[in-house]
């Protein structure tokens, strides 16, 4: 993912941690992944998993699993 909508904030943002994440590890894009619940989607959302770049932890107690709770920095 790349090239957000620079008309909101978010965007701007989106787009400017990745231009630096650009300047770090030469890639400045996400690449995620959706997985599907099978027959149970729509009722239920699908699954994003960021593959690269590759975050760190910073809670500081690692869990397996989807955790939309923890704060994720990228590791170039």
């Amino acid at each position: 993912m790349s090239n957000f909508d620079s008309s909101t904030p978010g965007g701007r943002d989106l787009n400017a941690d990745l231009a630096v994440l650009q300047r770090k590890s030469g890639c400045g894009k996400l690449l995620m992944e959706a997985l599907f619940p099978g027959s149970r989607y729509p009722e239920e959302p699908p699954l994003l998993r960021i593959v690269r770049p590759r975050m760190a932890w910073y809670t500081g107690a690692l869990r397996p699993g989807p955790q939309p709770d923890i704060t994720c920095v990228a590791v170039p």
